[in-house]
């Protein structure tokens, strides 16, 4: 499927082409500037399947440098100082990731009696989709910590598309984060770890 894609594209490429110099050769032909044909069919051939391009990373960039990252609000420690004496009785749900309530579209696991985890997302402008993972102390639905991600929501190939724009893979990317770097991501893991066993 992949390559049936690239020959598509490489044919749009070769179509282009061909329309840019079958255009620069008939503005030479009326002994006018071969630019002023040229330009036109080039940026109309370039805007009908890459319109889209710029903006979108544009946007991505500005929610990611905006809104994403991790944040903690409150630490285990500063917690337990909070909460003398709950956290030993506390015990960890050691099934917590496998049975999750959906509420309003969200997520919700039950870490242990005190703490949850809510996942979920929603769709920004241009396509770009938010996640987001919180711990949620449930008594005062207070957020401990969160963390926040952005993507540009183009459907890896290889799992099928829902549509055109799926097949823009150019404008494929998952993450804020740069690619194979996993901070936050890793950070949020470990911090939901320490608020899933906090009992010890």
């Amino acid at each position: 499927m992949g390559l049936v894609i690239y020959g598509v594209f490489l044919l749009y490429l070769a179509v282009s082409v061909g329309l840019v110099m079958a255009a620069a050769f008939a503005a030479k032909k009326r002994n006018i500037a071969r630019w002023k044909f040229a330009l036109p069919v080039g940026l109309v051939m370039y805007l009908l399947v890459f319109w889209d391009h710029i903006p979108t990373v544009v946007t991505h960039k500005y929610y990611c440098d905006k809104y994403a990252g991790l944040t903690v609000y409150k630490t285990v420690e500063q917690w337990k100082a909070e909460n003398p004496g709950v956290a030993e009785t506390l015990v960890a749900n050691e099934g917590w990731d496998k049975h999750p309530e959906y509420i309003n579209e969200e997520r919700v696991y039950k870490l242990n009696e005190r703490f949850h985890l809510v996942t979920g997302s929603s769709q920004e402008s241009l396509g770009i989709k938010k996640r987001f993972s919180k711990v949620v102390d449930v008594r005062g639905n207070k957020i401990v910590a969160e963390r926040v991600n952005f993507s540009t929501d183009i459907k890896n190939l290889s799992l099928g598309q829902r549509n055109f724009r799926d097949y823009k893979f150019w404008m494929g990317n998952d993450s804020c984060e740069p690619p194979g770097s996993y901070t936050q991501a890793n950070g949020f893991k470990s911090i939901l770890q320490k608020y899933l066993h906090i009992g010890g």
